[in-house]
C-alpha cells in the first residue's frame, strides 16, 4: 500500500521540486540576462511530462504560472493581474506550457504503443515459428565451435526422443544419440563441410531411449572468422521416417518382383502402351537371345523383332483395350529363318488411375515338345519303309559286315567287306580267314577264339595289316565281333568292321598341328590360361605363369579365386556363367600376384565346348601403367570441379531457402507473405504473387473445391494439418503439397491472415503410384501366372499363394496360409520335404524341391518342382521367402507314355522281325535246300510274321492319326444294318473259319457317322470275338435307338446304340476299362497264341469319341462278353 502512494504521489513531488529548481535557477541567472527567460521553467514542464504524465505536467505548469508571477513579475512577491501586459505574457506561457505539456504526452502514449507492438509481434513471430516447426517435425540447433556449446530448440529434442530442456549442450550426449553405424559417416559428413566451407546435409539415424530407430535429416551453414576458420555452425534437424519408409517399402516390393521374374520357369515381358519393354525374365531373354538388359529396355518389340507377323501385332492392339487372349501352339518365324513354336498369353495391365498401361506376354517354348511330336509322327511314317529297307541295309552298308560259323567260314558277308578282302563275295562262303586272308590269320584267331569259348562280345579293336585288295599297303580297321547265339548256344560270330587308315592319317596330322598351337601357346607375349567351367587351371603358359609370380607346377593347382580380386568366390562363379553364355567378348579386372600386390589386366575371352564341357581360353594382359594415366585424368578433373563447385556455391537466409514453402494469406485467400523456397517452387516472382494471386488459383480443379472448404474451416477453428493438394507451377506442370497451417485473429477472434507451412511431397506421390503401380504388376503376375507362387515370412510360415498353387495343392486360400500347406504333402515325402524346408529357412539359402508330391484331400496326387528363394531388406536382412511351383504331373505322364510306347514298339517290332529274321536266314543259308516243304513252311512263318507287322504299322498310323486330329470323316445318314452287313461279310471267312456263327437282329435304325470308320469299328470288334470265342458258338450283332436325356442336348434326345454279343470266355472286372488302352490285352500270352497288337480297341475308341458317342464293355467270366457302342442319329454340330 505503501508503494502504491509512493508511485502515485513521487511525479507530483518531482513537478513541484522541479518548478522550484527553475524558479532558483532564473533568479540565480536573472542578473546577467537582458531578457528574463522562462526556459528554465518550460524544461521542467517537458521533463515531468515526459517522465511523469499529463498530470504532473499540469501541476509543473501550475507551479510555474505561480512562481512567475510571484517572483518574477512587478510587484513582486505578491500574486497580481493588473498589469495587461503581464497577464498577456503570462498568458501566452500558460499556452505554451499546455502544449508542450500535451505534446509530451502524446509523445510518450506514442512511444509506448510501438514498445507494446514491436513486444507483440516478437512474440507472434516466435510462435509462428515454433508452430511451424511443430508442424514441419523440424528442430533448430546452434554449435559454438570455440566453446564446444551446442544449443538445440525443443522441437529439436523432442525428434531426439529427450524431454524439452534436457539436453546438456555437450557434443558426446549428441553423438550418444545417434546409430553406432551412422556416427562416422555424420562426423565425415561435418568434417567435409566444415572443410570446403560447403553447406552441410546429412541422413542419419538416432536411438531414443525406448530403443527405436528414427530417420533425421540435418542442414546446416557454417560462419567463419577473418583467417576462414569456423568458428559456429547452426542449422535444422527434420524427421524423414515416412519418406524412408516408403522407400524402403518400394525397394522392397522391387526386390519381390525382381526374384519372381528371375525364378520365373516361363518367359515374361511387360509393354508399355508404345510396345516398348518395360521388364522381363530371364527365361524370356535367353529364349529369344535378347542379351543384358540394357540393350533392349526401353526399345520397341516390333524394333527388336521386326519379323512379327500382321496377326499378333493385331493381338496385342486388342489386348491394349483390355482384351485376355492366348494361345497353346502358336509358329513363329524368325528373321534367320528358325522355327520356334510358342504357347502365349497375354494380359493388359493397369496403371493406379485404372488405366491400362500395356501388357504382359507370358510365353512358354514348345519347340522341342513340337518337334519331339513331329519327330515322333516322322518316325511312324518311316516304319513300312524302314521294314522294306531292313533287308538291304545289310548289303547296302557303308560298313563291312560278315557272319562266322564256329570254324571261323565265312557264311554271310556284305560287298563292302569284301572289297576290303579282295576277293567276291561269293569267293568267301565256306572259305576260313586263314585259307583267304593268311596275313591277318593269327591276329584275328587270338581275338575270335576267346569270344567263342565265354560268348563275351569284343568292341572296338584296331587291327593293322595287308590284303589282297592292295598289296603292300598297310591298312587299319576298327572291328568289334559279337557272338550268335541259339539259345545259351553260340552258333557264330558277327562281325563289324570300319576301315579307319585315313582317319589314322588324320590323327597324326591333328598332332603336328597341335604341337605348331602349343609352341605358339609357350611363347606368346600375353598370359593364356585355360579354365574349367569352375575356374580350376586346366593349362597356362609361362607367361601368365610370370605375371602372377607362380611356376607353372603352382598355376596348375590354382582356381581363379586365388587372384582375382575384383570379385567374391560366389560372384566369380557367376562372372564364369556368363562368360560361357556370351562365348566370347573382352573385359577388365585385376589380379593379385603371389608376392600380395595387385595389378590391372584385360582379358580376351572365349568359350569352347569340348566333349561336352565348357572350356573357357583366356589372352590376359598387364594394362597397369594405362589404368594409371586414366586414374590420373579421373583425379584432375574431381578437383577442377570441386573448386567450381566451391567458387558458384551460394548462401541464402535460412528462412527463404528453407526446404519447405511458406506463406500467409488473408481472409479473402490473397498470398500476403511467401518465402523464396515457395516462389522456386512455383517459378513466379514476389511481385506477381503478393495481394494479386489467390492461393486458390494456384491449384488444379481437383483441389480448388477441397481447399475452399478447408480453408473456411481454417478460418473457424483456426488450423487444418497434413492436407494434401495439387499445384500448377507457372509452367504448366504439377507439383503435389502437403500443408499444415494455423489461423492469426484478433482479439475479438477474427481472422486476420493464416500461417501455412508446405512440404513438397510430389516425389512420394511418384513413389506411392510406383508402389503401387508395383503391387498392381505383382498381383497380375501372380494371379495370371502359368506357375503356382507362394510366399513365407522368415519362420516358414505361408503368408500368401496365389489361385494357381491353391489349385495345384488342393486347398483353399485359408486353408493353405500359417502351416496349413503342410497337411497337403504327400505322408511319403513329408519327412524329407520338412528337414529340407527348416534347413532353408535357418539357412537363407535358395532351394529346389524335385518330384515333391501334393495330394488333396480326395486322394489326387499332383507331383510339382518347387524352388524356393529369400527376399532381403536393403540391410541384407531376410524378410520373406519367395516360391513357385510347377505341376509336372501331366509332363511325366507324357514322359512314361513315350517310354512305354518305345518299350512296345520295340518289343512289337522285334518279336516279328526276329522270327521274319530265323526263318529267312535258315532258307537263304542253304539250311532247308534239299527240305522244300519245310523251306515252305519257313517262307510262310516270314510272310505270316510280315504280315503281323504291316497290321502292327497300319494299327499305329490309325491310331496316330486319330489321336493327332488328323483324320477327316465324311458324315452322313447311313443305315445302321448295312454298316453291320458289311462287317460281317468282311468277317465271315474268319468266322467259319472258326465255327462260329454270326447272328445279325434286323434293325432300320439310321445313324449320322462315316461308313468306312463305323465298319472299321464292327470289324475290329468282331475279330476280338471271334479270335477269343469257342467253337460251335454265336456272335450277336443288334442295333436300336436309346434315349437318355442325361447325356443329350434338349433338341438331340435319342442314340443308336449297336452292341456286339459273345459267347467267350469274359472278361476280369479290373480290366474293363484298361483294354481299350494301347497295346492292352487281357493276358499277355494273347499276342503269342491269338495275334493282334493291342491298338485295336484303342481305335475304336477313338472313332466312337470322335463320332460324339462312347462305348463300353460288360462281362462274366467264363460267360461273354458284349461291347457296346452308341452314335448320334443326327447331325450333332447343327
Amino acid at each position: 500500500m505503501n508503494y502504491r502512494a509512493y508511485r502515485l504521489l513521487f511525479p507530483y513531488v518531482v513537478a513541484i521540486a522541479s518548478t522550484g529548481i527553475g524558479l532558483l535557477l532564473t533568479l540565480w541567472l536573472k542578473p546577467f540576462m537582458t531578457l528574463t527567460s522562462s526556459g528554465f521553467f518550460l524544461l521542467a514542464i517537458i521533463l515531468n511530462t515526459w517522465y511523469g504524465g499529463i498530470l504532473p505536467g499540469i501541476v509543473t505548469v501550475v507551479l510555474s504560472v505561480l512562481a512567475i508571477n510571484y517572483f518574477l513579475i512587478d510587484p513582486i512577491h505578491e500574486i497580481s493581474l493588473s498589469d495587461p501586459d503581464y497577464l498577456v505574457r503570462l498568458g501566452f506561457f500558460t499556452v505554451i506550457a499546455l502544449i508542450i505539456n500535451l505534446l509530451c504526452a502524446k509523445l510518450k502514449e506514442s512511444k509506448s504503443k510501438v514498445e507494446q507492438l514491436s513486444r507483440k509481434l516478437q512474440v507472434e513471430n516466435a510462435q509462428r515459428l515454433k508452430t511451424a516447426l511443430n508442424a514441419a517435425q523440424m528442430g533448430m540447433w546452434d554449435w559454438d565451435i570455440k566453446t564446444g556449446d551446442i544449443s538445440w530448440s525443443p522441437e529439436h529434442e523432442i525428434l531426439f526422443g529427450l524431454a524439452p530442456g534436457s539436453f546438456d549442450g555437450r557434443y558426446e550426449t549428441f553423438i550418444a544419440c545417434i546409430h553406432p553405424d551412422d556416427r562416422e559417416s555424420l562426423n565425415e559428413a561435418i568434417e567435409k563441410s566444415l572443410k570446403n566451407h560447403l553447406p552441410y546435409q546429412h541422413e542419419y539415424r538416432v536411438v531414443w531411449a525406448d530403443g527405436s530407430i528414427h530417420w533425421i535429416e540435418a542442414r546446416g551453414k557454417a560462419f567463419y572468422n577473418q583467417q576462414g576458420r569456423p568458428v559456429r555452425i547452426s542449422g535444422t534437424v527434420m524427421a524423414i521416417d515416412s519418406r524412408k519408409q516408403a522407400e524402403i517399402d518400394l525397394e522392397e516390393r522391387k526386390a519381390l518382383l525382381r526374384l519372381f521374374v528371375q525364378y520365373a520357369p516361363a518367359g515374361i515381358a511387360m509393354f508399355d502402351r508404345e510396345m516398348r519393354y518395360l521388364l522381363t525374365s530371364q527365361r524370356w531373354a535367353d529364349e529369344y537371345h535378347l542379351g543384358l538388359p540394357e540393350f533392349y529396355i526401353g526399345r520397341s518389340h516390333y524394333e527388336i523383332f521386326p519379323e512379327i507377323p500382321e496377326r499378333w501385332r493385331q493381338v496385342h492392339q486388342r489386348c491394349l483395350t483390355g482384351a485376355i487372349e492366348k494361345c497353346y501352339e502358336d509358329l513363329f518365324v524368325r528373321a534367320d529363318g528358325t522355327q520356334q513354336w510358342i504357347s502365349w498369353e497375354i494380359h493388359p495391365w493397369h496403371i493406379a488411375t485404372g488405366e491400362i498401361g500395356g501388357i504382359i506376354i507370358f510365353s512358354v517354348d514348345v519347340t522341342q515338345r513340337k518337334e519331339a511330336e513331329i519327330a515322333l509322327q516322322e518316325s511312324q511314317n518311316q516304319i513300312q519303309q524302314q521294314l522294306a529297307e531292313i533287308e538291304t541295309i545289310y548289303h547296302s552298308a557303308p560298313i563291312g559286315l560278315n557272319v562266322l560259323d564256329t570254324e571261323l567260314r565265312f557264311v554271310r558277308i556284305n560287298q563292302i567287306l569284301a572289297e576290303m578282302n579282295g576277293f567276291p563275295v561269293e569267293a568267301h562262303i565256306g572259305k576260313t580267314i586263314r585259307e583267304l586272308l593268311p596275313d591277318l590269320a593269327d591276329t584275328s584267331e587270338q581275338l575270335l577264339r576267346p569270344i567263342l569259348e565265354t560268348g563275351q562280345p569284343l568292341f572296338n579293336v584296331e587291327i593293322t595289316g595287308e590284303t589282297p585288295a592292295q598289296p603292300g599297303v598297310k591298312r587299319t580297321w576298327l572291328e568289334s565281333f559279337l557272338p550268335l547265339k541259339n539259345g545259351d548256344r553260340i552258333i557264330g560270330i558277327n562281325t563289324v568292321c570300319q576301315e579307319i587308315t585315313e582317319r589314322k592319317q588324320a590323327e597324326q596330322e591333328l598332332a603336328r598341328a597341335a604341337l605348331r598351337i602349343q609352341t605358339l601357346f609357350h611363347t606368346s607375349f600375353d598370359g593364356i590360361v585355360t579354365l574349367d567351367w569352375q575356374g580350376n587351371v586346366l593349362d597356362a603358359n609361362p607367361r601368365f605363369a610370370k605375371m602372377l609370380g607362380y611356376t607353372l607346377e603352382e598355376i596348375s593347382k590354382l582356381n581363379i579365386a586365388d587372384w582375382d580380386v575384383s570379385c567374391t568366390s560366389a560372384k566369380l562363379l557367376q562372372l564364369l556363367d556368363d562368360l560361357i553364355k556370351s562365348q566370347n567378348g573382352v573385359l577388365e579386372t585385376q589380379h593379385r600376384r603371389k608376392d600380395r600386390s595387385i595389378y590391372d589386366v584385360e582379358i580376351s575371352y572365349s568359350v569352347i565346348n569340348w566333349q561336352g564341357e565348357n572350356i573357357i581360353f583366356c589372352a590376359c594382359r598387364d594394362i597397369t601403367e594405362r589404368k594409371q594415366a586414366e586414374l590420373a585424368l579421373q583425379q584432375l578433373n574431381a578437383e577442377l570441379e570441386q573448386r567450381v563447385a566451391e567458387r558458384t556455391a551460394e548462401l541464402g537466409d535460412l528462412y527463404n531457402k528453407a526446404p519447405c514453402g511458406y506463406h500467409s494469406l488473408d481472409v479473402d485467400g490473397f498470398i500476403i507473405r511467401i518465402n523464396d523456397t515457395e516462389l522456386k517452387w512455383l517459378g513466379y516472382t514476389r511481385e506477381e504473387l503478393l495481394n494479386k494471386k489467390k492461393f486458390i488459383d494456384l491449384l488444379t480443379p481437383e483441389s480448388r473445391e477441397n481447399f475452399s472448404l478447408y480453408f473456411l474451416q481454417l478460418q473457424q477453428q483456426g488450423w487444418m494439418n497434413n492436407l494434401e493438394f495439387e499445384m500448377v507451377n507457372k509452367n504448366g506442370t504439377i507439383r503435389w503439397v502437403n500443408i499444415n497451417a494455423s489461423a492469426v485473429k484478433d482479439r475479438a477472434g477474427n481472422f486476420i491472415m493464416s500461417r501455412s507451412t508446405l512440404f513438397d511431397i510430389t516425389d512420394r506421390k511418384y513413389i506411392e503410384k510406383a508402389l503401387l503401380q508395383s503391387e498392381e504388376t505383382f498381383r497380375l503376375l501372380s494371379e495370371f501366372s502359368p506357375i503356382g507362387i507362394f510366399l513365407c515370412d522368415i519362420k516358414g510360415k505361408c503368408v500368401y499363394t496365389n489361385p494357381l498353387y491353391q489349385k495345384i495343392i488342393g486347398a483353399s486360400a485359408e486353408e493353405a496360409l500359417g502351416d496349413g500347406w503342410e497337411e497337403f504333402i504327400h505322408p511319403e515325402d513329408r519327412d524329407w520335404v520338412f528337414q529340407y524346408w527348416s534347413e532353408l529357412v535357418t539357412t537363407g539359402k535358395e532351394g529346389v524341391f524335385n518330384d515333391l508330391r501334393y495330394q488333396n484331400r480326395h486322394g489326387k496326387v499332383c507331383y510339382t518342382q518347387v524352388r524356393t528363394a529369400p527376399i532381403k531388406s536393403t540391410d541384407g536382412k531376410i524378410i520373406l521367402f519367395v516360391g513357385v511351383v510347377e505341376d509336372i504331373t501331366e509332363r511325366r505322364k507324357i514322359d512314361q507314355m513315350k517310354k512305354d510306347f518305345i518299350s512296345v514298339i520295340s518289343h512289337e517290332l522285334r518279336t516279328p522281325l526276329t522270327s521274319i529274321r530265323g526263318s529267312l536266314g535258315l532258307v537263304a543259308g542253304g539250311v532247308y535246300d534239299k527240305r522244300p516243304q519245310k523251306m515252305k513252311e519257313m517262307i510262310a512263318i516270314a510272310a505270316r510274321q510280315s504280315d503281323r507287322l504291316v497290321r502292327l504299322v497300319n494299327d499305329i498310323l490309325d491310331l496316330r492319326r486319330l489321336e493327332s486330329g488328323q483324320a477327316h470323316f465324311k458324315f452322313q445318314f447311313c443305315a445302321a444294318a448295312d454298316l453291320i452287313q458289311q462287317s460281317v461279310d468282311v468277317m465271315r471267312t474268319q468266322a467259319e473259319q472258326n465255327y462260329i456263327t454270326l447272328s445279325i437282329i434286323p434293325s432300320d435304325v439310321k445313324i449320322w457317322a462315316d461308313s468306312d470308320a463305323i465298319v472299321q469299328t464292327l470289324t475290329n470288334l468282331l475279330s476280338n470275338a471271334i479270335k477269343f470265342s469257342p467253337e460251335n458258338s454265336t456272335i450277336t450283332i443288334t442295333a436300336k435307338i436309346i434315349h437318355n436325356e442325361s447325356i443329350t442336348p434338349q433338341r438331340l434326345s435319342s442314340f443308336a446304340l449297336i452292341s456286339v454279343q459273345d459267347q467267350g470266355r469274359g472278361i476280369p472286372e479290373d480290366k474293363l476299362e484298361t483294354i481299350f488302352g494301347q497295346f492292352q490285352q487281357v493276358d499277355a500270352s494273347d499276342s503269342r497264341e491269338k495275334g493282334g497288337t493291342g491298338l485295336g480297341l484303342a481305335i475304336c475308341r477313338n472313332i466312337v469319341e470322335q463320332h460324339g458317342g462312347k462305348i463300353w464293355v460288360e462281362s462274366l467270366l467264363n460267360q461273354g462278353s458284349t461291347f457296346y457302342f452308341t452314335l448320334p442319329l443326327n447331325d450333332t454340330s447343327c
